[in-house]
Parts: structure tokens; sequence; C-alpha cells
């Protein structure tokens, strides 16, 4: 990582719980994202918006990124349903 990215993790403690805590709550967005595509709810349907903004106050919680930046790029979904 040090090489690649610049990153050099050897002197930060990794919160675990915390990691698993993100990657389950990220395959369950993934998981009902995918289930609404299936299903073909519109973009704008309250089960969609409620979803999605219930993962981005999980992320402003986890300060693992940019809610601003992530809505902005989210906008191409809005363009109709997901079919």
């Amino acid at each position: 990582m040090k090489k690649e990215y610049d990153v050099d993790l050897s002197n930060q403690t990794i919160d675990v719980q915390s990691m698993n805590d993100s990657a389950m709550e990220a395959q369950s967005f993934n998981e009902d994202m995918i289930r609404f595509l299936q299903e073909g709810f519109s973009v704008n349907h309250s089960k969609v918006l409620e979803r999605v903004k219930d993962h981005l106050s999980f992320l402003e919680k986890k300060a693992s990124v940019a809610t601003a930046r992530l809505s902005k790029s989210d906008r191409v979904f809005q363009r109709g349903r997901f079919s």
C-alpha cells in the first residue's frame, strides 16, 4: 500500500468491527438496489429514496465518503426507471 498508494498502515490501528459493519452495510445496500432494479421501482419511489437516505446517513456517521459528492454522482440514476 505504501508503494502503490503512498499510504502507510503500519502505524495505524485498524478497527475490524467498524470495517465489518461498513462491509455489511455496503452489501445490504447493493442487494437492496439490485432488488429495486429487478422489481422495476422508479428512482423516485419512496422505498428507493428512503434506502438511499439511510445509506447516506450511515456513511455520514462513518465519515467514509463525502456524501455531497456521492449524491451528485447518483444523479445518473435519476433519469427514469430502474429497468
